[in-house]
């Protein structure tokens, strides 16, 4: 079985929306280890396509969704959406089904996660991934606060230190 890390919309939002290095870096070197969930292919269409129409009409955020629902503007923005596509197909990402919903809703009444950050989690759990790749400090306190035990691809004695200086951080779960 591969190694199989899954890498959550924050990687891929950090690469597209502010060009990080570090996310870039990632991507290129998590070929044939990355994973994705329905929510997460979900999440990142969504933002890049609300964010293309923020930036070219200089709207703000209900506005932009607004304006995205003409059908003249919506083709463009989810063109621009589509090199998402790409990327995965490149790094050759499987994209899995999420968990199922009752998962998520019992993640997120026992640890205050949010619907997304529970959907993950719960599918992470079904598929028995045992790797999560995220920028997003929500998801990386519970992880390391609850269930899951802190594992750095270059270990270091202080999991919460190693967290401002390694990210995307790769956070190694046990069930």
């Amino acid at each position: 079985m591969r190694c199989m890390i899954l890498i959550d919309s924050s990687v891929f939002l950090k690469h597209f929306l502010e060009g990080d290095s570090r996310a870039h870096d990632f991507l290129k070197n998590a070929k044939d280890k990355a994973v994705i969930c329905d929510v997460i292919v979900n999440e990142v269409i969504y933002i890049l396509m609300k964010q293309y129409i923020v930036n070219k009409y200089d709207l703000k955020h209900y506005d932009a969704i607004d304006h995205l629902k003409k059908p003249d503007i919506f083709p463009e923005a989810f063109k621009n959406a589509f090199i998402f596509t790409k990327l995965i197909t490149a790094i050759d990402c499987e994209v899995l089904p999420n968990a199922r919903y009752f998962e998520m809703m019992d993640i997120m009444g026992k640890y205050n996660l949010l619907p997304n950050d529970a959907l993950i989690v719960a599918t992470c759990r079904a598929y028995g991934i045992s790797r999560v790749a995220t920028f997003d400090s929500d998801l990386k306190l519970w992880i390391l606060s609850s269930l899951l035990n802190y594992n750095s691809l270059s270990a270091h004695p202080d999991p919460f230190s190693q967290l401002s200086r390694a990210i995307p951080t790769t956070i190694s779960c046990c069930s």
